[in-house]
């Protein structure tokens, strides 16, 4: 018979009121581990259990939904520990006065992250728009000649460069008025523009949406955004200096 363990998802103060109903891997309760005004919020799990996307995405969309309504730190997905006092040990007494320095850093803060994306077919013609003399030297190369094509594409490809540049920069500015802190990810795709972070009070959620939403409509045509928060403050973890005041 399979040992059943404890599956850890974040932590919280033990005050903290959390949504009805909360169910993590496997459709599993979740649960409070409470020690000296902190909680760890578990689930049980067997030890053979295989790990799925559906896994994954049970431990994210958790932390989101407690996220939308109380401070919590996060723990990476796949920390599994054999008990409730390993738990307490672990988390509430090995690390409590980093954890609650961390939960006091980002009180009342809620992360929210826009992804941005250029139209593959509008950011050619802004680039060629941009250059006349791209746009002149695509149109007299001869599709036979291989080394016109290679140059071709390296010029487009620094001219794409430089467009995703200007078009982070136009995200991030727009949005950064808004924010306590932001941090740019890396993107991966030729076309995606910007991942941006956003640290924001949970209480000027409405005002944020309002400007993704201002955004969006500003660059239709051009990029797309996806827009996702609340998150907890997986971006700004180890950018917090703890003996300073917190972020707010």
């Amino acid at each position: 018979m399979s040992a059943v363990l404890c599956h850890v998802y974040g932590v919280i103060a033990s005050t903290a009121r959390l949504p009805d109903g909360l169910t993590g891997r496997l459709a599993r309760p979740v649960r409070r581990v409470e020690a000296d005004g902190l909680a760890v919020l578990v689930s049980d799990v067997e030890e053979d259990a295989r790990v799925r996307r559906a896994d994954l995405l049970a431990h994210a969309h958790l932390l989101e939904a407690v996220a939308a309504e109380t401070t919590v730190v996060p723990v990476r997905f796949g920390v599994i520990v054999p008990d409730d006092d390993t738990v307490r040990s672990e988390f509430l007494v090995n690390q409590r006065d980093h954890l609650l320095g961390l939960l006091q850093a980002f009180d009342g803060c809620v992360q929210v992250t826009v992804h941005a994306t250029y139209d593959e077919e509008a950011a050619l013609r802004e680039v060629l728009r941009r250059d006349p003399d791209l746009a002149a030297f695509r149109a007299s190369v001869d599709p036979a000649d291989q080394a016109a094509q290679i140059r071709l594409g390296e010029a487009v490809g620094s001219a794409l460069a430089t467009l995703r540049e200007d078009a982070e920069h136009t995200v991030v500015e727009w949005l950064r008025p808004y924010a306590l802190a932001a941090s740019i990810n890396d993107v991966r795709g030729a076309y995606d523009v910007a991942s941006v972070a956003l640290l924001v009070r949970r209480e000027d959620r409405a005002r944020v949406d309002a400007a993704v939403g201002d955004l969006d409509r500003q660059v239709a045509g051009q990029m797309s955004l996806r827009y996702v928060g609340p998150q907890p403050p997986y971006a700004f973890l180890d950018h917090v200096e703890l003996q300073e005041e917190s972020w707010a």
